[in-house]
């Protein structure tokens, strides 16, 4: 599934950092995607069970759009759960449960979007499901932990 994601994200035009090498070499080659550091590349792949080791780009005020994309691979996506999502484009709210991701990455997603429109947008991606979290979409615990 992660190459399918990266090639509708990602091409010559842009910058990818694989910080735990996810990307096969023959898939990164086809991409054409410049590489760059987790810091400064418009896409950053990372496995959900891991955080990152450095701050991506969330973009300028006369810039927002540079803040990075991270896609997490996670173990597994299934509806219903504590997370919650809510904001632009959700109806209401809608709930997710996700493994294979480490809770920390929630706190550090809040972190990093609470200067909007500067921030960083997600895509959650398993064997079979991919989610889209842009910056915009609020993201809950369920039971507040």
């Amino acid at each position: 599934m992660l190459p399918l994601v990266l090639a509708t994200l990602a091409d010559p035009a842009t910058t990818l950092a694989d910080p735990c090498e996810l990307v096969a070499a023959a898939d990164r080659q086809r991409l054409g995607a410049k590489s760059a550091s987790a810091d400064q590349a418009q896409f950053v792949v990372m496995p959900g069970s891991q955080l990152p080791a450095v701050e991506p780009a969330s973009g300028t005020l006369d810039s927002p759009e540079r803040g990075a994309t991270l896609v997490l691979v996670v173990d597994e996506i299934k509806q219903g759960g504590e997370l919650v999502l809510s904001g632009p484009g959700i109806q209401s709210s809608v709930s997710l449960q996700l493994s294979g991701v480490d809770p920390q990455w929630w706190k550090l997603r809040k972190q990093w979007n609470s200067g909007f429109p500067l921030g960083v947008d997600l895509v959650l991606l398993d064997e079979r499901s991919v989610v889209a979290l842009p910056r915009t979409i609020e993201v809950a615990i369920e039971g507040g932990r």
